[in-house]
């Protein structure tokens, strides 16, 4: 490599760190606003759990940077429940972190129960949190097609699991 291709390859590490880091921020400032819950766990390099503990951390966010046919270079969000972001997806990056900072503001402290049901040709999921003994509809989407449910089918994914994201203890 050589001295020139060294300076760029850094400072675009240098580009990539400090957007990562930024945006992560922001993330956790408005999951505090939003919640009253700021203490989280460093998880390594642009991650952070926002719930559990050291030895089993939760809402574990992950970010990363990516690059698009145009050599454009956008953030990718990836939480350890299996849903991501993109931010190219978005009209811009703030929108793109007020959606994070919604999922997870919307799930901590919470205890959270996914129901997915494979019905004639489409995949329902719905999202609910458990408020003094009755749940409540967080979220619905619906993925039609044929296609859908018969992956859907062969990974085996209906049914219903239940998540209690506990915050981060002192």
């Amino acid at each position: 490599m050589s001295f020139l291709e060294k300076i760029r390859t850094d400072k675009n590490f240098e580009d990539n760190s400090r957007q990562k880091t930024e945006s992560l921020s922001r993330i956790k400032a408005v999951v505090a606003q939003k919640t009253g819950i700021d203490k989280v766990i460093e998880a390594g390099d642009c991650a952070v759990a926002f719930a559990g503990s050291k030895d089993n951390m939760k809402l574990l966010l992950e970010l990363s940077i990516y690059k698009c046919g145009n050599n454009k270079r956008f953030l990718y969000a990836s939480l350890d429940d299996g849903v991501s972001w993109q931010e190219d997806d978005f009209e811009s990056a703030a929108e793109f972190e007020a959606a994070i900072a919604d999922y997870i503001a919307e799930r901590l402290g919470r205890t959270v129960k996914t129901v997915t049901v494979i019905d004639k040709g489409k995949v329902v999921f719905e999202t609910y949190y458990l408020d003094a003994d009755e749940w409540v509809l967080l979220s619905s989407e619906t993925v039609n097609g044929k296609m859908a449910s018969f992956l859907a089918k062969k990974l085996k994914i209906s049914g219903e699991s239940t998540e209690t994201y506990t915050p981060v203890a002192e």
